[in-house]
């Protein structure tokens, strides 16, 4: 396997993996009970606040990417002692666009900021996630962006 292509490698030792894990697994236990709707983004902030209780002097969340850009466009969480950034696409479907817009925002926040981010861990749902990012051209990116100085991991969570 090239080291570039790490898909599911990281998950085993990182905690904020881990907490993406429970709150996909949390959201599926209470959107069995009659009249539960869980959204994908109450999920991703029951991740981010499990991932801040952690440690809430490392991680920081919904971080602007660049201060000229709309709120909209923010990195999920940023652990700035790992120089790392982690996005969760909860739900897995478009997957491949997710994290391409995710890199292209990490491009932007390197690009107007002294602190850099060397890795970002794309977290996605796997069922869907799989088919989209399970693919040559992306392999080949991540490869790309790992020869410019930007380590890409995907990890996959079952929902």
């Amino acid at each position: 396997m090239d080291k570039a292509w790490n898909a599911g490698m990281v998950s085993v030792n990182d905690p904020v993996v881990a907490a993406a894990r429970d709150a996909l697994a949390s959201a599926g236990r209470q959107g069995r009970r009659p009249g539960s709707r869980v959204t994908p983004l109450q999920i991703v902030k029951r991740w981010q606040a499990a991932v801040q209780a952690i440690d809430e002097t490392c991680f920081r969340a919904g971080v602007l990417v660049a201060p000229n850009l709309k709120v909209s466009q923010i990195v999920d969480l940023v652990d700035e002692g790992a120089r790392t950034a982690y996005s969760f696409n909860v739900i897995g479907r478009d997957a491949d666009g997710e994290l391409y817009r995710d890199i292209v925002k990490i491009m932007f926040w390197n690009q107007t900021r002294e602190f850099k981010i060397k890795r970002l861990v794309f977290i996605t749902e796997e069922e869907w996630g799989r088919k989209y990012l399970d693919t040559p051209l992306v392999r080949s990116f991540i490869e790309l962006l790992s020869v410019q100085g930007l380590e890409v991991s995907i990890e996959y969570v079952v929902q």
